[in-house]
């Protein structure tokens, strides 16, 4: 499976809110992890874009963790 199918399967699974807004949260690390852009104001722009998908994120990480504690009970 490609990581684009596994991210629609988690999300039919329930264990991601969106399979897209997982795309984009892949996107924001992918900048942070890999370009290192000179300009300042690209750099904040980055660590903008990660400090707002954060809260979104943690939200899809309790919602995994919560569907895999209800596949275990």
């Amino acid at each position: 499976m490609s990581r684009r199918d596994v991210a629609e399967f988690m999300e039919r699974l329930g264990a991601i809110p969106s399979a897209r807004q997982f795309r984009e949260f892949v996107t924001v690390r992918n900048r942070l992890a890999h370009l290192y852009p000179e300009d300042p104001a690209r750099q904040a722009a980055n660590l903008n874009a990660a400090y707002d998908a954060a809260p979104r994120l943690l939200g899809a990480s309790e919602q995994a963790t919560d569907m895999v504690a209800r596949r275990k009970a």
